[in-house]
């Protein structure tokens, strides 16, 4: 089995790696939905607030790890860590290349959009520019942002993350 190592903070998006490979180390805020909600093996946590970037860095750059993936984490991984060894992905609440960085929803919405996505994509140099792996959209037409936020967070992201990492891995 392919190992991992997660970063972020949304539990479904983790839960669907775990479904595909080992996760070795998962790197979270605390109080996060993965901090509150993940009851497995505990000793893999490594908590933000308790490093710094370079010691984050570090981590990532000594792991065996098959894939890295990011789904909600707060900092932007630079070049020398993401061509070091795994495959880096992340999972981005837009339907790339729309809605780039972290106010993706909230500008798709301010923008009267009828649709929004999710893309599963390799990390690359720019933000939220990477080869897309896959990638879905739904309506949110006529529903409230908290609708939105249930939705793509707890069906949609999940769903492409499954696709994708099954592309990724080869299981299709």
């Amino acid at each position: 089995m392919k190992t991992s190592i997660f970063l972020g903070v949304r539990y479904e998006a983790l839960s669907i790696l775990a479904k595909h490979t080992r996760v070795l180390i998962i790197i979270t805020e605390k109080n996060s939905f993965v901090d509150k909600f993940w009851k497995k093996n505990r000793t893999n946590f490594i908590y933000i607030d308790d490093l710094s970037k370079s010691n984050i860095y570090d981590i990532l750059n000594k792991s065996k790890a098959d894939i890295v993936m990011s789904a909600g984490f707060k900092f932007i991984l630079p070049l020398h860590v993401i061509n070091n060894g795994p495959i880096y992905i992340n999972s981005h609440p837009s339907y790339l290349p729309l809605y780039k960085g972290k106010s993706a929803i909230k500008d798709a919405i301010n923008n009267n959009e009828k649709y929004i996505g999710v893309t599963l994509h390799h990390m690359s140099k720019e933000v939220d520019s990477g080869k897309i792996i896959y990638q879905d959209k739904m309506s949110i037409d006529e529903l409230t942002l908290n609708d939105v936020y249930n939705k793509i967070f707890s069906s949609l992201e999940p769903e492409v993350i499954n696709i994708g990492i099954k592309e990724i891995l080869n299981e299709k």
